[in-house]
């Protein structure tokens, strides 16, 4: 019994105590396991409440910029922007009619654009990541402004040589006869109100280093000579001078076989008008003598000085800016470009008061030969006060760079890399594309506008800043809503619509003379580019975000900086060179004619190929 008990008592005990020690285990298990999740939690937890800690911790040191807000690490770089901008307004969008004061032909003035801004281009792409390196930035853009304050001045140092034309004929004797057309003049106002039948003409009494040209058929004599009036008829119009010093002694000769009784143009390069004699008719017979050689290249060299100078400091800026508000933010670059266009604004606007307040009148009353062109007006335009004021901004920009804080952490544009990346898809190539076509635009319009308003169109410099400012006042509008337009109607409509704004900007002026229609014109004129380079931007970003790029790489600054380069350097090089050419034969009418011709042709195109590449795309 006692046996059977413990056979069966055994087994049940081994049992009860398996099942007490298997629940002891599944409890420790569980414990553990418990404790383990309570241990991760926790874990969790602290590293929730750590990151929190970190973001206010950022938040407080470097608050989030939006549009209200003002980051103060970047008001002296917006001071500096505003400054940059007001001096290229004020002096940079006159710098072709500067030069050609200094008798630089349009042909001329299409070669200094060229090599001028396929330097800066240079300048724009290998600058980069030389100036990402640079650690004390804001001793460069100091540097650099001082420079741009130099060559601008030394602007006033080029020489302005001056012809003075007759018009005339070769009479018996061997005497010049030199004839105002009075029928000819430009506007009735020109004429005192007794002057309309008999007019006390100031003809010059002598005139120096004379030479004579066949103003029909344009063949030239160089030989020198000097001319002295002996008398002037009754009614004003017809002075009567001898020939005197004569350089060649076969000259008079081939005055009386060639040049007897023919309508010539002799150009002298002194004379000496009547003193103290305020009630005669002032002849306008300055124009600009053709720039030697070595103005020419002095001009080149300015220009390339202020050019690059300015793409460097720029340069600065942006990698400052982007530093300080990270990858994340760059996004609102623009508020800094938006306070450099108000610059710009700003600077147009004062530029063409003050040029037009130290400049001779242009309604004086006063006569003219019948070659004079009317672009020989702008001989009149004083551009001294400008470009004193111009040196001065650029010196004081300088001093708001002692206040730029740089990050001691890099921005990296990589553009390089960038490109690399790029330019390997067919995206890529309309991209560029559409930059070709837009820069040829832009070297017209950027080149050439002011020198033609103020000449051939005889548009003063107080609109000529008026327009500059619409034109301003207008892209600035546009900025804020060419994101959404680009967003909804896509780049390639988009482009399409910034040259259907083109056309009809070029149809405008080259049809109309009135001020404020060329105001008007020029106004709607900038909404175009704002939109384009939005369009170009958006698309190039777009491509490049789907490729591997390095976390560090921001593809609106990189891309930026290539669009840039093409749009505003690169094509605008082949362009100015291209417009000028054209503006030495054709009048600037037939220019814009052209000019409205070609952005039709390439509003059309621009959907036509992006929608011929998709479809090959897609197949």
């Amino acid at each position: 019994m006692t046996d059977y008990k413990y056979r069966i008592l055994v087994p049940v005990c081994s049992r009860i105590q398996q099942v007490l020690v298997g629940n002891l285990v599944e409890k420790v298990k569980l414990n553990t396991e418990e404790r383990s999740i309570m241990s991760n939690m926790q874990t969790e937890i602290q590293a929730s409440e750590m990151k929190q800690t970190d973001v206010k911790a950022e938040e407080e040191s470097d608050p989030p910029v939006s549009a209200c807000h003002v980051n103060r690490r970047l008001i002296p770089v917006k001071i500096n922007c505003f400054s940059q901008f007001f001096v290229i307004s004020a002096v940079f969008i006159y710098m072709n009619p500067i030069l050609a004061q200094s008798g630089l032909s349009a042909s001329q003035l299409g070669v200094t654009a060229l090599v001028t801004n396929g330097l800066v281009t240079c300048a724009r792409l290998v600058s980069g990541p030389i100036m990402d390196r640079t650690k004390r930035k804001n001793l460069m853009i100091i540097i650099l402004s001082v420079i741009t304050a130099a060559a601008i001045l030394c602007l006033l140092g080029l020489p302005k040589e001056r012809d003075y034309v007759m018009e005339g004929r070769i009479a018996e004797g061997g005497y010049f006869v030199a004839q105002l057309h009075q029928d000819h003049n430009v506007a009735e106002h020109n004429f005192s109100e007794n002057s309309s039948q008999e007019a006390n003409i100031c003809w010059p009494i002598t005139a120096s280093e004379c030479r004579i040209s066949n103003y029909l058929s344009g063949s030239a004599n160089h030989s020198g000579f000097d001319l002295a009036l002996k008398f002037q008829s009754d009614t004003g119009w017809t002075a009567t001078y001898s020939i005197e010093n004569v350089n060649e002694p076969t000259a008079p000769e081939w005055w009386m076989t060639e040049s007897k009784n023919a309508n010539i143009v002799v150009y002298c390069s002194h004379v000496c008008e009547r003193k103290n004699d305020s009630k005669c008719l002032s002849i306008h017979n300055e124009r600009i003598k053709a720039a030697s050689y070595i103005t020419f290249v002095i001009s080149l060299a300015l220009r390339t000085i202020f050019a690059c100078s300015q793409s460097l400091i720029f340069g600065l800026l942006e990698s400052i800016t982007f530093g300080a508000l990270g990858p994340g933010k760059s996004h609102f670059f623009g508020t800094t470009r938006l306070i450099g266009l108000l610059g710009a604004a700003f600077g147009a606007l004062f530029g063409g008061v003050i040029i037009s307040l130290f400049s001779r009148e242009m309604n004086l009353t006063f006569v003219q030969f019948s070659s004079i062109e009317p672009d020989d007006r702008y001989t009149m335009a004083a551009y001294m006060p400008v470009i004193v004021l111009g040196a001065g901004f650029a010196v004081g920009s300088s001093m708001s760079s002692l206040l730029i804080k740089q990050d001691t952490n890099k921005y990296k544009l990589k553009v390089l890399e960038a490109i690399g990346v790029a330019f390997r898809s067919i995206e890529m190539a309309k991209c560029m594309l559409s930059c070709l076509l837009v820069g040829i635009v832009v070297s017209l319009v950027g080149e050439y506008f002011t020198l033609i308003l103020t000449t051939e169109y005889g548009i003063s410099h107080k609109f000529l800043g008026l327009m500059l400012s619409a034109i301003v006042m207008a892209e600035i509008f546009m900025f804020f809503i060419s994101g959404p337009l680009v967003s909804r109607l896509g780049p390639s409509l988009c482009v399409s619509g910034a040259f259907l704004v083109w056309t009809v900007y070029f149809a405008t002026i080259a049809s109309v003379s009135n001020p404020w229609v060329l105001v008007a014109a020029h106004a709607w004129s900038g909404l175009a580019f704002p939109l384009a380079a939005k369009a170009i931007l958006h698309q190039a970003v777009a491509l490049i975000r789907d490729k591997y790029l390095d976390v560090e790489v921001d593809p609106g600054a990189s891309m930026q900086t290539i669009t840039n380069a093409i749009s505003l350097g690169l094509i605008p090089s082949f362009g100015g060179l291209i417009w000028g050419v054209l503006l030495t034969y054709l009048p600037a009418r037939v220019l814009f004619v052209v000019a409205a011709c070609y952005s039709l042709v390439v509003m059309i195109c621009v959907p036509l190929i992006s929608l011929v590449t998709n479809k090959s795309c897609f197949r």
